[in-house]
């Protein structure tokens, strides 16, 4: 899960689905979503561009 505004995030928190999910799958940006999955597939992670 990756880019979820402020407010989703909160309630999402607040309901348990974060702990549910893992904090470990959840990610701010696209990038370590992707590597995230990369790592759970047993793939070569990508590094970030700078950003």
């Amino acid at each position: 899960l990756s880019g979820v505004h402020s407010q989703p995030l909160v309630a999402m928190e607040q309901y348990g689905l974060i702990e549910m999910i893992g904090e470990e799958n959840v990610h701010g940006h696209i990038d370590g979503a992707l590597n995230r999955a990369r790592q759970l597939l047993g793939l070569p992670l990508v590094p970030r561009n700078g950003y």
